[in-house]
């Protein structure tokens, strides 16, 4: 089967990352693995929380890669 990383940079989107994660949930896997890397950057909400919640749903596929570049006043 062929596999499919899907990946995305990530800072304060607790307010939307549900639903995305909720759509990416719902794609259809008959045709390919999906694999998912998500980078956390600074990250102030509680975005990383909501990740570890779909690391659980999702074992073994999902890799969290967190750096904090620690930039004043974001990007």
């Amino acid at each position: 089967m062929l596999k499919v990383m899907i990946g995305c940079p990530l800072r304060d989107r607790a307010w939307i990352l549900p639903r995305y994660l909720d759509c990416l949930e719902k794609l259809h896997r008959n045709t390919f693995q999906p694999q998912y890397c998500f980078i956390i950057n600074d990250c102030t909400d509680h975005s990383p929380q909501i990740l570890a919640e779909f690391v659980h749903r999702q074992p073994g596929i999902v890799r969290l890669i967190e750096k904090n570049y620690d930039y004043p006043g974001g990007h």
